[in-house]
């Protein structure tokens, strides 16, 4: 078999290999490892974008003297993988030597020879990943267009498996912040006794920071002492009286409403100033104000990371919402007892209305040859309707709508949840089917509050004119026909997600042809009621589509959307809305 053939059926193997590795680090190994087999080559590196710093990193570099580049930095512009990432196209040096746009400073720090390299840039359709590197082929030869071809398909591979990887290890950390502030969501929302709830909060912090010591102080409304309301792993005990001093990292924090993030005590001057840091068992910690209205009510510390690392900007993301959520408490708290907890109540679902609302997606008006339309309004401060979409590749589209039982905080927060999921699942199985079987599976295995929710995923397949759906439980879907002007309804067996352990969602694919249109909504529509309690139904909803079919079709979704939200409105004649309203319009 030649070479071709071999780097073929190799090829195929990897990208198996690719597809079926989760965790990100032993991906990028495998895609080091799979370049330089691919091309014979003596040594790879893979070098990710990072956008904040605008430079390339050396994460992942297989070959003699790899673990001396690995974490090294390359701004955009400079030496080969730089002028890659900054062009975006592929660079082949035959003649690394006496190229003056070769990095040769890597070569002499390492004691090492770059003879030849090709490398190539690591794009999705969101933007630049990284770049792909390989060195120093063994037989001397310089690297050929068939090289450059092997190593573009597997830079294509890899930047998508990457990306995912990514997006689910964000996920994965979104939901652990998420889990912490919902676990203390519900810790405020069932105990009123706000001692009780300071101890459940500085408990979730612990587990979920893996912090060894924590304390909440609080400023003594009588006098300019400071209180402890709560500790883990310190002395202090509950309502022991710590004098005011502005040399205290507590007292510097309290007086200037500042926080205080250090990650290494001995490399950072202005806290080797403050007093009893020799009393903390690593160097690193944060200490957060407990502000409400601009007012210092307390301080809440944190330090000794059980692994000993020091803290970062996840840790800082979750005590800053926590400390949020601390002083709402204590303010709730004070307001009940003086019968003022409702107007608290009240800015909290404001507040909740406000994260959920920017938590929604804000969709392009169109991908490719998709024009997008969608609109959603809840029926009260929060919702547990929700909508998404996630790019495939370039020829593939899904497209989510949901509705959780439920109303109010608690279907909102778990909104949020399902939502997360299906983010993490739908780039990751791109089957509808699989998608909702492991939301079902997921949901089932932590649900103790006894929550569901429907869900329909329309993946829509641009090169083969297709859509693949599955559905847990919704509603009927349309898919308005622009020959005929005639709906076609979607469905798919299954019920909702969270309720049975039996797995019995179907997959179905239907054909489409340009100028179709998906209609994805929530029974918000159907049962918007009148005066007379009569609801507006799925035959009004398909009449008023169908008679919009024959308008000019270069607006069509908006002026859908604007028909149905018309019709709505004036057939509920002022009623207030019963359920949340969401849809979401495609044409194909």
């Amino acid at each position: 078999m030649n070479r071709d053939a071999c780097s073929i059926k190799r090829f195929s193997e990897i990208s198996t290999q690719i597809n079926s590795t989760e965790d990100l680090q032993d991906l990028l190994v495998l895609i080091m490892d799979s370049a330089k087999e691919l091309l014979n080559a003596e040594g790879a590196s893979l070098l990710l974008y990072d956008n904040d710093q605008e430079k390339l990193i050396f994460d992942i570099v297989r070959g003699p003297k790899g673990n001396l580049l690995a974490n090294k930095t390359v701004p955009l512009g400079k030496g080969i993988a730089g002028l890659v990432a900054l062009h975006k196209q592929p660079m082949i040096i035959d003649d690394a030597a006496n190229d003056a746009r070769v990095l040769k400073d890597f070569d002499i720090q390492n004691q090492f020879t770059t003879r030849n390299i090709l490398a190539v840039p690591l794009m999705t359709p969101k933007g630049l990943v990284g770049v792909l590197e390989v060195v120093n082929s063994f037989d001397g030869r310089n690297f050929s267009a068939l090289d450059l071809e092997l190593l573009q398909y597997l830079s294509n591979q890899a930047a998508i498996a990457i990306r995912n990887r990514q997006l689910f290890q964000d996920l994965e950390i979104r939901m652990n912040e998420l889990q912490c502030i919902y676990e203390i969501g519900q810790t405020i929302m069932t105990n009123i006794d706000f001692s009780t709830n300071a101890e459940n909060i500085l408990g979730a912090i612990k587990t979920t920071l893996q912090a060894q010591r924590l304390s909440l102080i609080l400023k003594d409304s009588l006098n300019d002492h400071l209180r402890v309301e709560c500790s883990i792993g310190i002395h202090a005990k509950k309502d022991d009286i710590l004098k005011f001093h502005e040399n205290s990292v507590a007292g510097f924090v309290m007086k200037t409403g500042q926080p205080l993030v250090v990650r290494d005590i001995q490399k950072d001057p202005q806290a080797q100033k403050f007093q009893s840091l020799g009393t903390y068992h690593s160097n690193s910690f944060i200490s957060l104000p407990v502000k409400y209205k601009n007012r210092v009510i307390g301080v809440i510390n944190v330090s000794d990371k059980e692994s000993g690392e020091p803290f970062d900007l996840f840790d800082f993301r979750v005590l800053s919402t926590v400390a949020i959520q601390i002083a709402e408490a204590y303010v709730s708290f004070e307001r009940y007892e003086e019968g003022r907890a409702m107007e608290q109540l009240r800015k909290d679902l404001a507040m909740a209305s406000l994260i959920q609302k920017n938590s929604l997606p804000q969709l392009p008006p169109d991908i490719g040859e998709l024009k997008i339309s969608y609109y959603y309004e809840a029926c009260e401060s929060v919702g547990g309707d929700f909508y998404d979409m996630s790019i495939l590749g370039e020829q593939n589209t899904a497209f989510v709508i949901g509705d959780v039982s439920g109303k109010g905080v608690t279907a909102a927060l778990f909104m949020e949840h399902v939502k997360t999921l299906l983010q993490g699942y739908i780039p990751r199985f791109k089957s509808p089917r699989t998608s909702i079987s492991e939301l079902n599976k997921k949901i089932l295995s932590e649900n103790r509050m006894n929550l569901f929710v429907t869900v329909f995923v329309a993946q829509v397949e641009m090169e083969f004119r297709q859509i693949r759906y599955a559905s847990a439980g919704h509603n009927h879907q349309f898919l308005l026909r622009k020959n005929s002007g005639k709906i076609e309804l979607l469905s798919g067996k299954g019920a909702p997600a969270g309720t049975f352990k039996v797995d019995r969602f179907l997959e179905m694919v239907i054909q489409y042809e340009p100028g179709d249109i998906l209609i994805l909504y929530t029974d918000g529509i159907t049962e918007a009621f009148n005066k007379q309690m009569q609801p507006f139904g799925e035959d009004r909803l398909i009449q008023v589509i169908e008679k919009q079919a024959a308008l000019p079709s270069d607006s069509l979704p908006d002026t859908l959307k604007a028909k149905i939200l018309e019709e709505v409105h004036n057939f509920c004649n002022g009623e207030s809305l019963q359920d949340d309203l969401t849809m979401l319009l495609v044409q194909l």
